[in-house]
């Protein structure tokens, strides 16, 4: 075996031991949830600043939400050793939260599953790859983003702040001590 050829070798195992090490070591996943819900937080303080950024910010906002409770999720699952990261390809969170039985009311159910589209291609795209799913979209946005009120007889909807930081943090910090606490 040549010299050069025995170095990409050395390299090649390296980067596979890495590849393996960080696939199946939960503090990665955590890590990097961490980083995604600081990212969130600098856009939603960005968002609040009065510089009328909510608008054009909102939908990437929600999207780097999502993906932090997605990579908390994943490590819970890697941690529970019923999957591998092979398994869990999707970017549903309330499915990926049933891998490991995670308890949660039908409010976090509706906030995850919206939280999932955002990932999917809310805070990516202008629209889903089809219109039922746009129509799915904005109904989950309308029960789970908005209480109806009745206004001197007529209904209205109003916001109920249900994905703004401060409301969707303690539900964060949940996952992120359940993952932190679990033992390796």
């Amino acid at each position: 075996m040549s010299k050069q050829s025995n170095v990409k070798h050395t390299q090649d195992e390296f980067l596979l031991n890495q590849f393996n090490e960080m696939s199946e070591n939960p503090e990665y996943w955590h890590n990097k949830a961490a980083e995604l819900f600081t990212s969130a937080g600098v856009i939603w303080k960005a968002m609040n600043s009065g510089k009328d950024l909510y608008g054009k910010c909102d939908a990437t906002y929600k999207m780097l939400m999502g993906m932090s409770f997605e990579a908390l999720l994943k490590g819970l699952c890697i941690e529970s050793r019923k999957v591998t990261t092979a398994d869990i390809i999707s970017h549903d969170l309330v499915k990926i939260s049933k891998i490991i039985e995670l308890p949660l009311n039908k409010g976090e159910n509706k906030i995850l599953m919206l939280l999932s589209d955002y990932i999917k291609w809310a805070g990516k795209y202008p629209i889903p790859k089809n219109s039922g799913q746009l129509q799915q979209y904005r109904t989950m946005v309308a029960s789970t983003e908005f209480d109806k009120v009745n206004i001197g007889g007529s209904n209205a909807s109003i916001s109920n702040n249900a994905l703004d930081y401060e409301e969707l943090t303690p539900l964060w910090r949940r996952l992120s001590d359940k993952l932190l606490k679990t033992p390796t």
